[in-house]
């Protein structure tokens, strides 16, 4: 079901983002919407091109699980990162004008926005 975003009273319109799927955790970060999925093993059947690709690069991706983490831009109405992380996310932490995320295998990934563009995650 996709998932529908309420905008404020004042605003002409809701919309909806295509965001199909499970969802482990929803975070918003200033402008921004962060939508993490529970872990699963990605196959080339998925619809999401973001997983597709990953398994394009890696050939051992499909042996372990991922988490698939993506930032929405609901005022552009656009997506502005989509990524996954091998073995889990265990937590997105909004702090500092940037997003980081918390693997279960303890590393820590930020990112940084910078005039509402959004980076690709590094391993801190």
């Amino acid at each position: 079901m996709p998932m529908k975003v309420c905008t404020p009273s004042y605003a002409p319109t809701a919309f909806e983002l295509g965001f199909t799927g499970n969802k482990s955790s929803v975070h918003s970060h200033s402008n921004y919407l962060v939508i993490v999925t529970p872990p699963f093993f990605p196959t080339f059947a998925s619809q999401s091109a973001t997983v597709r690709n990953l398994l394009a690069r890696s050939p051992n991706a499909g042996e372990t699980d991922i988490t698939k983490v993506t930032v929405f831009d609901p005022e552009n109405k656009l997506v502005a990162y989509s990524g996954t992380f091998k073995q889990g996310v265990r937590e997105v932490i909004s702090q500092w004008g940037n997003i980081y995320v918390l693997s279960t295998d303890g590393n820590v990934s930020s990112n940084h926005v910078h005039e509402g563009r959004i980076t690709d995650f590094g391993v801190l």
